[in-house]
């Protein structure tokens, strides 16, 4: 089965192929042993004379068929079996007009010579504004004006043809650059390689007449025949060698009526057969014409004819552009594409093969910017993420008003001194990663761990009116959490913790390895009350105190004293006034 269209890459242009044309058109016309010429004319005298007058012509043999009336005249011409017509302008009851305008209404193409008995300018006019290619007066030829008029019409005809041809290559040409210049538009202005995909499929079926296309990925088929020590056979004794093509998207003319009642996964299994005789790693285009050997497949696809093009990526995915056409022919008849037209699906499939690839670039910049963002997001804020990436120089921001919470968990130094390494990093991990899940809960931002010492702090980076209220609740159900861990000795661990308000400095310090940290006196007392403060109690200041000292219960401590502050009145915070789920806290 031969289904490989080789293609010449030297194409010549369509002002060359014109040029050429016009050149062989002499050759073409006297190379011919005979010009066939209809002659419509009512009187057998002039008949005569007209037949005498070519016998004459030595340049070109005559082959003439003469029609004495009208209704003769109309059936010959649409049979369109001539080179040139020769009418009498006066034919009875009707006129060489009236031949005229029934062939140009036919879009008959054979020159027409007008033939008269008198010279009238106005009937000449009249002759030629109807599409005559010449006007002659009987008493007045001679054979060289005769072979003269009908040569000139049949050039002027010939070349008619060769300028609508070549406008029908210049309109091509300009399709073709149309739909190149809208797919590279498309491949610029979006990444997104299924709106690509789609856009070529529909822009060849509108712009090149194909009457439906579609584009479908080749996976890798697995041929169990390679493997010895597997049958390779299916329940029927058939090799069983599998082919796996994924219909991506597909564009049809919707103007052709398809009869096939054929599901897409039966057409998917039909054109897999077919495909199983191609070498697609090779050659670059396969025209299928019906075969014996896949007339089964293509009697389900429903489609006489075929133009397969494989798509090659950068990556070595294969994939495969497919057009059909419904042609009302012989299922034997083969049928070639037009040259011009492959050249162009070919140079469409370039296209769609550097928008996959650039959509797969795309794609994997954006996964490793995603898995970047993710690790930058794991130790800096998003906010202070972004200004980062942003190319903010120095981050640091004042707040008025923050809370600061440390946590230690009580006790666990002299664990560390028992247990494995493995053991104790498991642990600590499992009890943080508690508190990163009640950090995010509340909104607030986890600052950093120093050993099995835990600081958060609410309204940085972004400043929040209920960042007490937010912190305190943390504290509270840190408590709840850490009680469901136990010691060797099955005593539940616990937290000594301390909280303070006031302004404090935030900021981002490192130039390789990034950390978002605090400053300020309010962190400074924050951790002067965890060190101070008594395993399972949270300590707070007075400023603390007095924010939520209507929404959560306190025993009052007293006053102790805290290096470089002096005395300090604390409180212990205790618990909720009410349930959680009922404060009142703004993000």
């Amino acid at each position: 089965m031969q289904n490989t269209l080789f293609l010449d890459n030297q194409i010549p242009s369509p002002r060359k192929k014109l040029d050429t044309q016009l050149t062989n058109l002499s050759h073409s016309m006297y190379s011919s042993p005979i010009i066939k010429v209809l002659l419509v004319e009512d009187d057998e005298d002039d008949c005569l004379i007209t037949r005498e007058l070519l016998a004459e012509i030595n340049s070109s043999q005559y082959d003439v068929e003469w029609i004495s009336t009208y209704e003769e005249a109309l059936v010959a011409i649409a049979s369109h079996r001539h080179d040139v017509i020769l009418v009498d302008f006066y034919l009875g009851a009707s006129t060489g007009l009236e031949i005229l305008q029934f062939a140009t209404a036919r879009g008959c193409k054979i020159p027409i010579i007008m033939l008269t008995g008198l010279g009238d300018r106005e009937v000449d006019n009249k002759a030629i504004q109807a599409g005559a290619s010449d006007y002659l007066v009987k008493g007045h030829l001679d054979p060289q004006l005769l072979e003269r008029s009908i040569r000139h019409s049949i050039e002027r005809k010939y070349i008619e043809k060769a300028l609508r041809e070549s406008e029908a290559k210049y309109r091509a040409l300009a399709q073709r650059e149309a739909l190149l210049n809208r797919l590279a538009k498309q491949i610029r202005n979006s990444l997104e390689l299924p709106a690509v995909l789609n856009t070529a499929v529909s822009e060849i079926c509108t712009l090149l007449n194909i009457d439906r296309c579609q584009f479908i990925w080749h996976k890798d088929y697995v041929n169990n025949s390679q493997n010895s020590d597997v049958d390779n056979r299916d329940n029927n004794g058939n090799d069983n060698e599998e082919i796996n093509l994924e219909l991506v998207c597909q564009a049809c003319d919707p103007t052709i009526q398809n009869s096939t009642s054929f599901t897409s996964n039966e057409e998917i299994v039909a054109l897999s057969k077919i495909i199983q005789g191609l070498n697609l790693a090779e050659s670059s285009i396969f025209n299928i014409n019906l075969t014996p050997e896949i007339w089964d497949s293509m009697a389900v696809l429903n489609f006489p004819f075929m133009l397969i093009i494989p798509v090659r990526t950068s990556t070595n995915k294969m994939g495969i552009l497919v057009c059909e056409r419904w042609l009302d022919l012989p299922a034997t008849t083969p049928y070639e594409w037009d040259q011009d037209l492959v050249e162009l699906l070919m140079a469409v499939a370039d296209q769609i093969a550097i928008a996959i690839g650039q959509s797969e670039l795309y794609e994997s910049t954006r996964i490793a910017r995603e898995q970047s963002d993710r690790l930058l997001l794991n130790i800096l804020p998003q906010t202070v993420a972004e200004r980062l990436k942003n190319n903010e120089e120095v981050i640091a921001d004042s707040f008025a008003e923050v809370t600061v919470l440390f946590a230690d968990i009580v006790s666990f130094t002299e664990l560390a001194t028992q247990v494995s390494a493995p053991a104790l990093v498991q642990l600590l991990n499992r009890i943080f990663s508690n508190f990163d899940a009640l950090a995010e809960k509340h909104k607030l931002e986890k600052i950093k761990t120093i050993g099995d010492a835990y600081m958060v702090v609410g309204g940085v980076p972004l400043p929040r009116e209920d960042h007490a209220e937010a912190i305190a609740a943390m504290a509270i159900e840190m408590q709840q959490e850490i009680s469901k861990f136990f010691r060797d000795d099955d005593l539940p661990f616990s937290l000594r913790m301390g909280i303070a308000t006031g302004s404090a400095v935030a900021g981002v310090i490192g130039t390789t390895k990034f950390i978002y940290d605090i400053w300020g006196d309010t962190v400074n007392i924050a951790s002067r009350m965890e060190t101070l403060g008594e395993p399972g109690k949270i300590q707070v200041t007075t400023a603390t105190y007095e924010r939520l000292k209507s929404q959560f219960v306190f025993e009052q401590r007293g006053a102790i004293s805290v290096k470089g502050k002096g005395d300090m009145i604390t409180y212990w915070l205790t618990g909720f006034q009410e349930s959680p789920t009922e404060l009142k806290t703004s993000k």
